[in-house]
């Protein structure tokens, strides 16, 4: 029988599948996720060599496809046949020991020369931008923050993607600006079909792909690819403010504004060596990475930290701790609310009738989707459990393997949707009675500093929450008012809370009524830009050193 396996990422999973179509005749398909393949390589390594007759490794995008070099060393290890490339906007490439040898090799040696001139490059930009930090030009009067054109610079190398908590961020911070009556203009590494509708203009400036073989590389030498095609889009419109979503190894947002004398507003959602350390593998050049994040957070006007937690930990780092805003996550409550329909999830997946306990999220360690499906195992070994109950996941993500592991005895009871585009989101929380935030605590023993979009997006739906007792999530929902509040990582816990909401329709009820009206007076997107606004005018009143850079769009000259 013919073995064949497909690799792929997991975030594209319902794409992979239209490729692959149904299993030939005489065929034996493998699928195997990206993600689990380089977490336990060495498994792959000694456990599969030459084992399929067929290769195929599919990616979003070959051109931006990451550790390119090193995919195809292993597609080459796995086959002891024909062994392919393929992507999802339709290329298709057969790799070969000679395409190794005299193509994807000398590559990968000419980024490993040129490792350390982009290494030197980078702290040089660094440090020029340390050398021209201060005032440029003269205060201005007059100050209407509706008046303003933003440049929004999305700058992670994450391609395709269609869900998760950067897309509903991102989404919304650009619809509440947009509410506030602000100008807005992308610049991106993907032309995402949500940044569009938000209705703004997308200048795409994709990654050229010349450096992709080493990690964490291709972020920093797209600094001046975004530079140099950022100077010509910020000429052409002529931005009040340059807002920026941090992400690996980017300075190209700090190195413009300052070029430009613009103000910068830096949004941090944690730092990314610690996230590697702790949640992932460990940075190739993790002091280059470190140097970066701290220098553009040291240097920008504005820092907007999404929780206290982050920033304790930039001031312990020596950012001024009067440059940092911290402002949680938020929600729309009009995509999100009460009256959302999800009748038709619940006929599609079999729910009618039922109590659905839901979880939407991407499947990390710190989302707790590991404890849910512990507790849901304990919740179904009951038969009232079994008859009643129903659990329905809905994402996709490194952890999605353990989780359909640990309630494989409950298959029937236990429902998993793959990744869902962010505009199905509504209508599967809609179709849930309960919704449940199980995120866990750092490994390392400090402090939480998340703020789940989740979280928001679960009180504005109306429903009844079960949630950790942790970090912000604590300090934003009320036990027995908003919520019912659990140990974080106490499986058992979690599980009677979800049996006393499942048990108890009229505090459900109460409680997503309370957390609705709680979510519209504090934590809608439009509030959350607001809360910028408004700092960016306490700087400028307080010390002046915005003043200088928040111009009316007629002292610029247009």
């Amino acid at each position: 029988m013919k073995k064949v396996a497909y690799i792929f990422d997991s975030r594209h999973s319902a794409e992979v599948t239209n490729i692959i179509g149904p299993e030939p005749p005489g065929a034996e398909t493998t699928l195997i996720e990206l993600n689990d393949l380089l977490l336990h390589v060495k498994r792959f390594i000694f456990s599969c060599f030459r084992r399929f007759d067929e290769v195929v490794l599919v990616s979003f995008d070959l051109t931006t496809q990451r550790m390119l070099f090193f995919l195809v060393c292993l597609v080459l290890w796995l086959t002891r046949g024909r062994a392919y490339l393929a992507d999802l906007q339709g290329r298709w490439e057969r790799v070969s020991f000679c395409s190794l040898l005299f193509k994807y090799l000398p590559a990968f040696l000419r980024e490993l020369v040129f490792v350390p001139f982009l290494i030197r490059r980078a702290k040089k930009d660094l440090a020029s931008l340390d050398e021209d930090y201060g005032p440029a030009v003269e205060s201005k009067a007059g100050f209407s923050p509706a008046a303003r054109k933003i440049a929004y610079l999305r700058t992670d190398h994450w391609f395709g993607i269609s869900a998760g908590g950067s897309v509903a961020h991102t989404a919304g911070v650009a619809g509440g600006f947009l509410e506030l009556g602000c100008r807005l203009f992308f610049l991106s590494t993907d032309r995402l079909p949500w940044l569009a509708e938000t209705g703004a203009p997308v200048y795409l400036v994709k990654p050229d792909g010349v450096v992709r073989s080493l990690p964490e590389l291709p972020e920093l030498a797209y600094n001046r690819q975004l530079i140099k095609a950022g100077r010509e889009i910020l000429a052409q419109e002529r931005p009040g403010l340059i807002y920026q979503r941090y992400s690996l190894n980017n300075y190209a947002g700090l190195y413009l504004a300052k070029e430009c004398n613009l103000p910068f507003v830096l949004e941090y959602n944690g730092s990314f060596p610690w996230m590697a350390r702790h949640w992932g593998r460990h940075l190739w050049f993790e002091r280059t990475a470190a140097a970066v994040e701290l220098q553009v957070c040291r240097l920008s006007d504005l820092v907007v930290a999404v929780s206290a937690p982050m920033k304790e930990e930039l001031a312990r780092r020596g950012v001024k701790e009067d440059k940092v805003l911290v402002n949680p996550n938020g929600v729309d409550p009009v995509r999100y609310s009460p009256l959302v329909d999800g009748s038709g999830i619940r006929r599609r997946y079999g729910l009618t009738g039922k109590t659905v306990v839901g979880f939407t999220g991407t499947f990390g360690r710190w989302h707790g989707a590991d404890k849910l499906a512990e507790a849901a195992a304990l919740i179904l070994s009951r038969p009232e459990g079994r008859e009643n109950l129903r659990f329905l996941f809905i994402g996709d993500g490194p952890l999605l393997p353990e989780v359909k592991a640990a309630t494989a005895p409950f298959e029937e009871n236990c429902i998993f949707t793959g990744m869902v585009p962010q505009e199905g989101g509504p209508r599967h929380l809609a179709a849930c009675d309960i919704l449940v935030a199980p995120h866990l605590p750092n490994p390392d023993g400090t402090p939480f500093f998340g703020s789940p979009t989740k979280l928001f997006e679960y009180m504005a739906m109306g429903k009844g929450i079960v949630a950790s007792r942790l970090g912000q999530m604590g300090e934003i929902l009320a036990e027995r008012k908003t919520a019912l509040l659990v140990e974080p990582g106490d499986a058992a816990a979690l599980a009677e809370g979800i049996l006393h909401l499942a048990a108890d329709k009229c505090l459900r009820l109460a409680l997503g009524e309370n957390a609705r009206r709680e979510v519209l007076a504090k934590y809608t997107w439009e509030k959350h830009t607001g809360r910028i606004l408004a700092a960016l005018e306490k700087v400028r009143q307080g010390d002046g050193s915005l003043s200088h850079y928040w111009l009316l769009p007629t002292d610029r000259g247009d």
